[in-house]
């Protein structure tokens, strides 16, 4: 991953966003839908006193859920959107399950609490493979984010009218609290690669940013160690990122997360309150949200600048905004931006 590129969603932060969200919208009525781009729907919660906005993006390069601000009022005449509306209109949202350290949410609708779910919304955010499901009771797909022939993929065709099914299940070792440090060697020395490439193919859960994460937050002795073969990483070293690793997974199952932003430019939900250098406290949700609003705009911004269209599109009001946004993007470090 390279620095200033929107970092990618791992399960521990879709996790992070759930459990706040679900304190917040369980029970609550939904309002309303939009679908402001291709590849992102926006939806509106009402709960007895508040109104939350929800957008989830099944983009390859940022597939997210984030709760968001009232947005503008733009998409409302898509299809998906209008079927939402539709289809959604006064029922209560009563359910949001997620399986462990799966990329898989599922959205449970009834006509009231305590009534059989009659409606789903699903979003699987698993990369290139992310998408966007909306069923009736039995499972049939009314409306889907993009649509997957049998020449596309070998597993599932997606497309309405269709059962869903859900995707492949993940067959490699789950985290556990209670492995020993020298089963967990065991297990990550079988495959003949970095340790990054280790924890990633053997254990679920486990995505590039988290192996930068444990490495920055074990603060060993040693540069880029995830990029180590394991025979070149002292006991010493090793046994800290052990140490860090079972933290990881004591916050994820008991639900105990923290926005931070780490290194300048990456962001954790998992590393506590002054427990790293140069971090601010920053509410969790508002942290996510303007995060991933900031790079996005930098990467419309470049991609106007690109096509030489930046300057004839709204004038002097988004030279300015570029203006503001590339001094922003300069600075050595972005975490007063997502205060």
């Amino acid at each position: 991953m390279q620095k200033g590129v929107p970092q990618i969603m791992d399960v521990t932060s879709i996790k992070s966003v759930l459990h706040d969200l679900s304190k917040e919208v369980l029970p609550s009525r939904f309002e309303s839908a939009q679908q402001p781009e291709t590849n992102i729907i926006q939806f509106c919660l009402r709960g007895i006193n508040s109104q939350t906005w929800i957008e989830v993006s099944w983009d390859s390069d940022s597939a997210r859920i984030l709760k968001i601000n009232r947005p503008k009022k733009i998409g409302t005449d898509s299809t998906l959107s209008k079927q939402l509306r539709f289809g959604l209109k006064y029922m209560a949202l009563t359910t949001i399950e997620q399986d462990k350290f799966e990329r898989v949410i599922k959205f449970g609708f009834a006509k009231k609490p305590g009534d059989e779910i009659g409606k789903y919304l699903i979003f699987e955010l698993m990369g290139k493979h992310s998408n966007i499901f909306y069923l009736d009771k039995y499972q049939k797909i009314i409306a889907v984010g993009k649509q997957i022939n049998s020449n596309q993929s070998s597993f599932r065709a997606i497309s309405t009218g269709s059962i869903y099914s859900e995707p492949p299940k993940n067959i490699k070792k789950e985290p556990t609290q209670n492995e020993t440090y020298d089963s967990w060697k065991e297990s990550i020395s079988s495959v003949p690669e970095s340790l990054k490439y280790c924890l990633i193919n053997t254990y679920q859960g486990v995505s590039p940013i988290l192996t930068k994460q444990l490495e920055f937050f074990s603060n060993v002795n040693s540069t880029e160690i995830m990029n180590k073969s394991i025979d070149l990483i002292s006991e010493a070293n090793l046994k800290e990122i052990y140490k860090s690793w079972k933290i990881w997974i004591d916050r994820f199952n008991n639900n105990n997360f923290n926005f931070t932003i780490f290194d300048n430019f990456f962001y954790s939900v998992w590393f506590l309150k002054n427990e790293i250098k140069n971090t601010n406290n920053i509410d969790e949700i508002k942290g996510l949200e303007n995060y991933y609003s900031y790079y996005l705009k930098q990467r419309k911004i470049s991609a106007l600048i690109s096509s030489n269209k930046f300057i004839l599109i709204k004038g002097f009001s988004f030279f300015k905004e570029f203006r503001l946004s590339n001094r922003a993007l300069n600075s050595s470090n972005l975490s007063s931006l997502f205060l």
